[in-house]
């Protein structure tokens, strides 16, 4: 799963798309790519599905009311973005304990994730090892186990109300 702008080149979604066909092709796999949000590049990504053949495992979801609901249906949540700020959508997958795999990318997703402690960092646009990302997770049910419990603890530890609520008080001097 992904949710966030439908933007090819910031949020790296061909690689992700590319990575997800080597995924099912290469190891047979039955599963469904989940595609929440909207923006400009819909007919590219939609363009992209059809050269890949995957159309019948790729779910376009546009945007959703209950983000949250949507989440805890899912079993992965895949972060393929080129630059990031903090990236809320991988907060939020943490925060109902899904597994993640995301880019290491220069900021955000590598201050939050811990390589196989809470979630899986592979190297930027290396779609073989995105793909090795989600058939491992596919395959190892312990480890999701472990990325999904360990989320949780972080997200509680340091992204809950009170933790950030104190850290923006003390960036402000209020104390």
């Amino acid at each position: 799963m992904y949710t966030g702008s439908l933007d090819i080149e910031r949020k790296g979604l061909d690689t992700l798309l590319k990575a997800f066909h080597k995924l099912i092709n290469s190891k047979n796999f039955c599963c469904e790519l989940h595609l929440v949000g909207t923006g400009n590049d819909i007919d590219k990504i939609m363009t992209l599905i059809e050269k890949y053949q995957i159309k019948k495992n790729v779910v376009m979801a546009g945007e959703v009311n209950d983000i949250y609901s949507y989440l805890e249906n899912c079993d992965v949540f895949v972060l393929a973005s080129r630059r990031e700020g903090m990236p809320n959508a991988l907060l939020e997958a943490m925060s109902v304990g899904l597994p993640v795999i995301s880019y290491n990318c220069d900021t955000g997703p590598r201050e939050v994730i811990k390589n196989m402690h809470n979630g899986l960092l592979v190297a930027i646009e290396d779609e073989d090892a995105l793909a090795k990302a989600m058939a491992t997770l596919y395959i190892d049910g312990d480890l999701r186990q472990k990325l999904s419990a360990n989320a949780k603890v972080y997200i509680k530890k340091y992204h809950s109300l009170n933790t950030m609520g104190e850290k923006y008080l003390a960036v402000m001097g209020i104390e």
